[in-house]
């Protein structure tokens, strides 16, 4: 199946803004770099839409078992970590009363989707709580059965909710209706990757002349970067409406700032790029409890850089030894287990 290498590259730059913001301050990087997440989202609703596009007899129980296998291992191993961390310093469970209910949160993947005023255990794992239950609650019958129409209302719906509460386009925990901010940027994200997919998936055949789609690239991914420079309402909201159209121009590898993208080196630093999101949170917990580090968000821009680097480091034999051989263990042994369920 096709993988979009130059979107993969492009998550390595703004895992890497993630990081660098946690660690020193969106102040001193990035004013709406948290909204890097959201594009994380989007191409997660795009590269989904394409998986299920070129296999459309997968079920809904298959579609979980694969993103559990991709998403619950590294999760899982950051937060033993954490919790094995915490044991051998204080022979107890963090956070005092809320340790049990929210390690039962984390192990459940339902951490993002309980407001609270405070961030526990591996605080980066909110997105992948969110994506992985959107994922099959809303975004699998969307995709499968290209409900065009209801995911736009859906993303149309959210963003109205969004805008009208007069909350953040980049709050996370915060208390939305029934659920969380959180839960709201990864189902609009979603959709709208869905949706992105359609429009690339009506043009793909059609060729482009490369020079004057590289201007667009370069364009759009300068104009996606300064955004997130912009403290405003409208930087935020003109940084997530830039997110779609880079989606699809990249995508349509046309041009050459796409193809750059594309090469071996770019593609092997985009395969890093769970790794280093999920693995920078520990790091930064555990380097402050034991006095490595001054507190996060408070850290000079060259340490951030070598938190950065660290974490790339330690991503690359946890992608080889744990990520792929996990992934590959649990989608064979639990498929295997489907297959050998009798048919009523």
């Amino acid at each position: 199946m096709k993988r979009f290498h130059q979107l993969d590259a492009l998550r390595f730059f703004l895992a890497g803004i993630v990081v660098l913001g946690h660690c020193s301050g969106w102040e001193r990087t990035l004013a709406n770099g948290a909204l890097a997440v959201d594009f994380f989202f989007h191409l997660s609703g795009f590269v989904l839409a394409h998986a299920l596009f070129q296999k459309p007899q997968t079920s809904l129980l298959e579609f979980a078992i694969s993103r559990f296998s991709r998403l619950a291992p590294l999760h899982y191993f950051t937060l033993s970590l954490l919790i094995l961390f915490w044991f051998t310093q204080y022979l107890k469970l963090p956070y005092n009363e809320q340790g049990l209910p929210q390690a039962l949160l984390n192990l459940l993947l339902l951490n993002g989707f309980i407001p609270s005023e405070t961030y526990y255990y591996n605080w980066p794992s909110w997105s992948i709580s969110a994506e992985f239950w959107l994922n099959l609650i809303v975004f699998f019958s969307i995709a499968k059965y290209r409900l065009r129409i209801l995911s736009a209302f859906i993303a149309a719906a959210v963003l109205y909710l969004v805008l009208s509460s007069g909350k953040r386009l980049d709050h996370v925990l915060e208390s939305f209706h029934f659920t969380t901010i959180a839960a709201a940027r990864c189902l609009l994200g979603l959709c709208i990757g869905y949706l992105t997919y359609e429009v690339f998936n009506s043009v793909a055949s059609l060729r482009f002349p490369s020079f004057p789609i590289t201007l667009i690239e370069a364009t759009l991914v300068a104009a996606l970067f300064y955004s997130l420079d912009i403290d405003s309402f409208a930087g935020r909201l003109a940084c997530w409406a830039l997110i779609p159209p880079s989606i699809l121009i990249l995508s349509l590898k046309s041009g050459y700032l796409s193809r750059l993208l594309s090469i071996r080196l770019f593609a092997a630093l985009g395969s890093l790029s769970y790794g280093i999101y999920l693995l920078h949170g520990p790091m930064l917990i555990i380097g402050k409890r034991l006095g490595l580090i001054s507190s996060p968000g408070e850290m000079t821009l060259s340490s951030g850089f070598a938190i950065l680097a660290t974490s790339a480091a330690l991503a690359i034999p946890l992608y080889r030894y744990l990520e792929l051989p996990s992934k590959r263990y649990l989608n064979a042994k639990l498929k295997l287990k489907i297959n050998k369920i009798p048919p009523r």
